[in-house]
Parts: C-alpha cells; structure tokens; sequence
C-alpha cells in the first residue's frame, strides 16, 4: 500500500500544464513580424496590407493547431500515467490477497481446537471487511484528487480558449482599423505604427490571460487537491493498522502458546 501512499502527479502535472502555456502562449510573434514580416512595410504599408492580414491569419491558424496538439498531448500522458497508477495498485492490492491468503492457510493448519479456528475465521472476516473498507476511502480520495485536475484542464482550456477569441478579435479590429486608415490617406508610416502597437498590445493580453506561475492559484489548487487526497488515504491507513492490531491481539488470545 505504499504505492498509494505516494504523490500521484502533483509537480509533474503542473509542468505539463506549464509547458501547454508555453506552446499556446503566442499565437503571433510580434518580435518576428517587427524583425521580418513588416521590416519594409512604413513606405508601402497600405498596398501590403491586404496580404499581411492573410499571413497574420494563417499564423493564427497554425496556432490554434499547435495549441491543439500540445493539449491532446498532455491529456494523452496524463491518462497513460493514471492508467499505469492504477495497474500498479492493483498488482498492490493482489499481493497483498495473496499474502494474507497464505497467511490464513498457515494458521488453520496450526489450528487445534474449535476456538482456534473460530478465531481465524472471526480474524479473516474482520481483516478482509478492513480491507474493503480501506480500498473504498482510498479509491475515493484518488477519483476526488483525479476529477479535480480534469477539472482544471478544463478551466485552462476555457480561459486559453477565451483569451485566444479575444485575440482574434483584437487582430480583426487592428486590421479592419489599419484599413479604414489607408483608406482615408493616413500616412502608412503612422497607420503601420498603429498597427504594430495594437498588434503588441494584443499579444501581451493574451500572454497575461493564460500565463501559469508556479507559485499561482493552479499550484495552489492542485497542493489543496494532493493534500487533500493525502490525508484521506492516510486516515485510511491509520483506521485499517488500526483493526489490525486490534483483529491480531484478539486472535494471538486464542494461541497462547504461538
């Protein structure tokens, strides 16, 4: 049982889902376009406009898709650590059935008298309902801490999602507004400075809506779900050591001579 016992994700999951920020906290790189895309744009900016909107759109695109790639990325880890947590519990869990069931053909066969194997089967019966009792709280507390994290998967991909629509929305109207402005015959030097800015601005919305700091409220959240977890299954585990020095004793009573 000290498989249970242990820290199932904690730290890890919120590296992965640090890492997902990471991916997705960039939908267009703004230094780039400074550096590259737009280096040639302040004479001729509202004759490229049209195309710059396209290829701001596209990198958007691509985005989403990484974005997408990296989540299914880590629910797909996530999952095959649970279901490897879960196998391993269970090997637990046998071995130990299989143990305890040798431990109580071991006794009958030294059993003597009726109330020796009276004392076995009462002593059997109590370890194998502690057992029980122990495996439901263990079984909960983990259901608990595993549907706590999904459900922060899901609070993140809400907030990525929004924050990302909001992007879009910003480029949209940067974009619609750059256009409005060469189309008056705002200077494209000054529309493209605008544009830039609004770009930057946008960018910097985004990274701040979805941005995860270690010590921020899912580390938080996720140390209240572990500690949680970690103490119910430690009551459990107290409560069954419990029975069974009790259950023992009892039994120990009717083999004086062991």
């Amino acid at each position: 049982m000290q498989l249970i016992k242990r820290s199932l994700v904690g730290l890890s999951f919120l590296a992965l889902l640090a890492s997902s920020v990471s991916a997705s906290a960039a939908p267009y790189n703004y230094a780039q376009a400074n550096s590259s895309d737009m280096s040639t744009m302040a004479g001729n900016f509202c004759t490229r406009i049209t195309n710059t909107s396209t290829d701001i759109s596209s990198k958007l695109t691509k985005a989403e898709d990484n974005r997408g790639s990296v989540r299914l990325d880590i629910l797909a880890k996530l999952k095959d650590r649970k279901d490897k947590r879960a196998v391993d519990i269970q090997a637990k869990r046998d071995e130990a059935k299989t143990n305890f069931e040798k431990l109580i053909a071991n006794l009958t066969a030294t059993a003597t008298t009726d109330a020796q194997k009276n004392a076995i089967d009462v002593f059997k019966t109590t370890i194998e309902n502690a057992m029980t009792t122990r495996k439901t709280a263990v079984d909960a507390a983990v259901k608990a801490y595993q549907d706590g994290l999904d459900a922060l998967v899901g609070q993140r991909e809400d907030t990525i999602k929004a924050a990302a629509a909001t992007f879009k929305t910003a480029v949209s109207n940067a974009v619609t507004t750059a256009k409005s402005s060469c189309a008056a015959g705002t200077d494209p030097a000054t529309v493209r400075t605008t544009f830039m800015a609004s770009l930057k601005t946008a960018n910097e919305a985004f990274r701040s809506a979805v941005q995860v700091k270690v010590q921020g409220q899912n580390s938080q959240q996720i140390e209240s779900l572990a500690k949680t977890r970690n103490d119910a299954i430690k009551a459990a585990n107290d409560a069954f050591k419990q029975t069974v020095k009790q259950a023992r004793d009892i039994l120990k009573a009717a083999f004086p001579s062991a």
